[in-house]
């Protein structure tokens, strides 16, 4: 019974024996767990479009391809903003090396393969795919281009015959993908088979090219016969060796293998890293890009170079400079209040000669008024297209010219920008000119009268000894509502006293309006018919009567006693270039004769029956629009209603809108008068047997010059015109012009 038992024992011990030995060495526990592969990241392409910097990386812990990560994952050592992250997906270069020793079981290998090349999860169109095969030590490299090539290949497997090493397979895989190595794609080797014949030829081999050329060998062991598990080791040595995965397939479950495809898929898994340097220095850049994962981090640097940064260029595109900024009274009442606009608009450019555009984050104008430097700054303008902003200039300040004598102030300004990198530039300096447009009368800015504040103070009251009643104000309530009783009664007798009063005023104002309105009229007509009947307004072409000159002063006085202000020159029309007398110190023209009248244009409709007025007092002109519908224009600018811009010379007077069919004249003054010269300038010297001033001589200047210069006048025409007027008319030939310089007329005398 004990030999029996003893037997048993043996027998039992054996078996576990054989059992232990057939199991696959990848089951076997090894005690310790071991630490994970480290993590590494590879920087495959790295570029600098200066601010933004853009990378490509592959993250890999171990043989395996990490993806899935987000910007959380990923730092860079530099000043930078908006770091993003996106995955790519690179496509695969696969060599497939089937073992066909004797005993292989082709069906379990081509069960494997179809599970992967039939997945669109795994094999995808793009991927470079061959297959070798090994039959005694023979092997055959097919590759195929599209999914029935390599199907094709798969189902022509050859017969499994004789014994072979897979070292020619490996070989041959490693340099089919050795010209592929230059591209971003991932490389990988896929050994499968039931048995491994001479498993030390391939020593070392698979570590070979894992190491130089980055290939990964991963290998799937595919058996039926339990007799082929002991080979299990050799596969998986390989994989070892080769950096990859090894499992195995007996039929069943795919789940072993499909650990192998997933990690060759995750290979493709390639992560783009774009951000935005802050560091805008030149230079080379070296900058370090560092990956997390759970603890686990890698880092790898990178260079790019840095931009070579100039300063921006201003440009003030408008105004330009000598421009003119007419600022136009606001009237009310019979006081100026302000001047319009207070706001004029600066459009300026700015560009960057370096290529590299950034954001302005300031601006500055300087604005240079009389002497008096004033510094306007505008925190983050708005910039369009094209570099271009348009500011708003401040012209409040220039309130400060308070007329008389300050119409025109000399102003300089310049703009000054500076970029996200505090980089600086200017643009030249503009000169510019800002006329107030002030009436001769009432040109003062004054403060309106205000009233006084009322008194809110509460008035004491006496006590009953008289003395004063600190701890009241006012009457006590019985008195204060008696007294308001009162006084609400008195303020509607008052009332209605003051609106009889008013009616009574008003009733007496329009009697004396109307009758004072009866005798001004009476009195116009006398002198209508005063001038008809004495003999001088009969006729509109009788000729200029002969003129005394006195010395000194050039005094000028006609044969009939009347005073000559200065002359208007027609300059378009049938009577171009005739010269009309301002007789009057209120020279009116108007469309047809009538009272007041010193002037008619009949042939112009534009003009109306009471046009305008050109009037002379305490040496100097001026012209007033009398309401007239279509206007009058001065060096054309419209000079508004009731308005009175002064007359220095040579300007051109327009009566209407349209130059076409209006009136036109050069207003000219008399001799006597000398407009002010501006330092460096000269004027016109009048004649004094001419009475009227010269010619001018040159190009005519713009209208865009105000109100002290015109264009010439054109040449006569001969012949008589039919407009009328109360003097007669000169002879062109009755003056000579002396001018001083031969630019000074351009002046007009300012």
């Amino acid at each position: 019974m004990g030999q029996r038992r003893l037997v048993i024992v043996i027998r039992f011990l054996l078996a576990f024996l054989i059992a232990l030995y057939l199991l696959p060495s990848h089951l076997i526990p090894t005690g310790a767990q071991e630490d994970p592969p480290p993590l590494e990241i590879d920087i495959l392409f790295a570029n600098a479009n200066f601010p933004q910097v853009n990378l490509l990386a592959q993250v890999k812990q171990g043989p395996t391809i990490v993806s899935e990560l987000t910007e959380e994952n990923f730092a860079i050592n530099e000043d930078h903003e908006g770091l993003t992250v996106t995955s790519e997906a690179m496509p695969i270069n696969l060599v497939v090396v089937v073992d066909l020793s004797e005993g292989t079981d082709v069906d379990l290998i081509r069960t494997v393969l179809n599970n992967y090349f039939q997945n669109e999860a795994y094999y995808r169109d793009g991927d470079r795919v061959a297959i070798v095969t090994q039959t005694e030590d023979n092997y055959r490299l097919r590759t195929g281009e599209t999914l029935p090539d390599i199907q094709q290949i798969l189902n022509n497997l050859p017969s499994n015959s004789g014994y072979n090493s897979s070292q020619p397979g490996i070989e041959a895989a490693a340099e089919h993908l050795e010209q592929f190595s230059a591209d971003q794609a991932a490389n990988h080797i896929l050994v499968v088979g039931s048995v491994f014949n001479r498993p030390n030829q391939v020593e070392q081999l698979p570590q070979r090219i894992w190491q130089e050329q980055g290939i990964q060998i991963h290998t799937i062991h595919a058996y039926d016969l339990s007799s082929r598990a002991r080979f299990a080791t050799d596969f998986e040595a390989v994989a070892q060796q080769g950096g990859g995965l090894f499992a195995q397939y007996q039929g069943g479950s795919l789940a072993g293998v499909t650990s192998v495809f997933d990690a060759i898929q995750s290979s493709r898994t390639l992560y783009q890293i774009i951000y935005n340097s802050l560091n805008a220095t030149s230079g080379e850049h070296t900058v370090q890009l560092s990956v997390n994962i759970d603890g686990a981090s890698a880092a790898a640097s990178f260079t790019y170079q840095g931009p070579e940064l100039q300063d921006p260029q201003v440009e003030i595109t408008d105004p330009a400079s000598g421009a003119e900024v007419v600022r136009e009274p606001i009237i009310e009442g019979n006081q100026i209040t302000g001047f319009t606009p207070e706001l004029q608009d600066i459009q300026v450019e700015v560009s960057f000669p370096d290529g590299f555009e950034r954001d302005i984050t300031q601006v500055t104008l300087t604005t240079l008024i009389n002497g008096d430097e004033v510094s306007q700054v505008i925190p983050e303008p708005e910039v369009g297209s094209g570099g271009t902003m348009v500011l708003a200039w401040d012209l409040v300040p220039i309130e400060a010219m308070q007329p008389p004598g300050n119409e025109r102030a000399g102003v300089t300004f310049q703009v000054q920008v500076t970029d996200e990198y505090n980089r600086s530039g200017e643009s030249a300096v503009i000169d510019a000119t800002i006329v107030l447009n002030v009436p001769e009368e009432g040109g003062v800015l004054e403060p309106r009268p205000t009233r006084p504040p009322r008194n809110t103070e509460p008035t004491p009251r006496l006590d009953a000894a008289g003395g004063l009643d600190t701890g009241t104000v006012g009457p006590p309530p019985e008195e204060a509502e008696a007294a308001s009783a009162a006084s609400t009664e008195e303020s509607d007798d008052n009332s209605m006293l003051i609106l009889g009063v008013a009616i009574v005023a008003a009733f007496f104002a329009l009697l004396v309006t109307g009758f004072g309105f009866l005798m001004l009229r009476q009195r116009r007509r006398q002198a209508v018919d005063d001038y008809y009947d004495d003999g001088y307004g009969s006729s509109f072409n009788k000729t200029m009567p002969a003129m005394s000159v006195s010395g000194g002063d050039i005094g000028q006085t006609m044969a009939s006693s009347q005073k000559i202000y200065g002359h208007l020159q027609i300059l378009n029309g049938p009577d171009t270039g005739r010269q009309i007398p301002i007789d009057s110190d209120q020279f009116t023209i108007g469309r047809e004769v009538g009272p007041g009248i010193n002037f008619t244009t009949p042939g112009f409709d534009n003009v109306s029956s009471r046009h305008c007025i050109i009037g002379f007092r305490d040496n100097a002109y001026y012209i007033i629009d009398q309401g007239s519908t279509n206007g009058t224009f001065v060096n054309g600018v419209d000079i508004g209603k009731l308005i009175e811009p002064p007359l220095r010379g040579q300007e051109t007077i327009q009566l209407g809108k349209d130059p076409g069919s209006s009136i036109q004249f050069r207003f000219m003054p008399r001799a006597n008068y000398q407009p002010p010269v501006t330092p460096g300038k000269t004027r016109i010297d009048m004649d004094p047997v001419s009475n009227v001033p010269p010619a001018p001589s040159g190009p005519p200047p713009s209208s865009s010059q105000g109100w002290g210069s015109s264009p010439p006048p054109s040449s006569p025409s001969p012949g008589r015109g039919t407009y009328g007027s109360r003097s007669p008319q000169p002879r062109q030939d009755d003056w000579e012009p002396r001018v001083q310089d031969d630019d000074s007329w351009l002046d007009g005398g300012n």
